[in-house]
């Protein structure tokens, strides 16, 4: 869930569900004879990045991540490096109001904004719901609130429209081979995969973890949805030939990153279910 981190207060791993009007109300800033500030942003988060986008906020960004890269306009913008060792240099000298981070991946480069006295949002999101959430929490901080509303009550509309196989499949992410590499329960491509229509072949395990191509192979899933470009595909693969799994392969975008195309990923993980 989107949570301030003040500076000189080190960002914890954990997370308040929901985000209080006592927490908002410091970024309504007030400039001059009482007109509201346009909160300044440097985005370390592709997701929220395409977030700020789809509200039509972007003019809030100074600057964005090596790889916030969608919509297309955001690479025009200013960079600040990788999301883990970012410039904190370029970072300081830009003093935007909000770092915009997600947890728990950048838990330690929390800490040091928050010792160079920088405040942060957090935008973690791992399911759908919570992507709309965000998108709404995200509205109110940029003073843009009904196109929040809009916006969330859009994809809600057209994720509800999305039909589902008669029969749930039983699917295996994977998330990369090298090594072959999987999401369980909990993750964001898992709650995908359940609201296209499908069950995560290891729904019995939680997040994100390497597995034996054994494993994959003894429980025999009736898809494999390929979210990620590298490698043969996997009947060509030694061991696979025999398996007889559906492939599915989709941008890993739409599957990984939770933001607001994650209802293109949904639509196009049940067309495949269904085919």
């Amino acid at each position: 869930m989107l949570r301030v981190c003040r500076g000189r207060s080190p960002c914890l791993p954990w997370f308040i569900p929901g985000l209080t009007a006592l927490l908002l109300a410091p970024v309504s800033c007030q400039k001059g004879s009482g007109n509201a500030k346009k909160p300044t942003l440097v985005s370390l988060n592709p997701a929220a990045t395409e977030m700020i986008y789809a509200l039509g906020a972007e003019d809030h960004l100074l600057a964005v991540s090596d790889f916030c890269d969608w919509p297309p306009q955001a690479r025009k913008l200013p960079r600040v490096g990788d999301l883990v060792k970012p410039n904190l240099e370029e970072i300081a000298r830009l003093s935007p109001d909000y770092i915009i981070i997600f947890l728990p991946t950048q838990e330690r480069l929390a800490g040091d904004l928050a010792k160079m006295g920088l405040r942060t949002l957090d935008v973690s999101p791992e399911s759908g719901e919570e992507v709309l959430g965000e998108i709404e929490n995200l509205a109110r901080v940029l003073g843009v609130e009904e196109k929040g509303k809009a916006l969330a009550d859009s994809l809600r509309a057209e994720l509800s429209s999305i039909e589902k196989p008669e029969n749930p499949p039983t699917v295996f992410i994977e998330l990369g081979i090298n090594p072959l590499y999987a999401a369980g329960a909990g993750t964001f491509p898992d709650d995908l995969v359940r609201l296209a229509g499908g069950r995560n072949l290891f729904s019995d395990t939680r997040g994100y973890f390497p597995v034996q191509e054994e494993e994959v192979l003894k429980r025999k899933p009736d898809i494999i949805v390929l979210a990620h470009e590298e490698g043969p595909e996997p009947e060509k693969r030694m061991g696979w030939e025999g398996l007889g799994a559906k492939v599915v392969r989709v941008n890993p975008d739409l599957v990984t990153r939770p933001g607001p195309r994650f209802v293109q990923g949904v639509r196009a993980l049940s067309e495949g279910f269904r085919q």
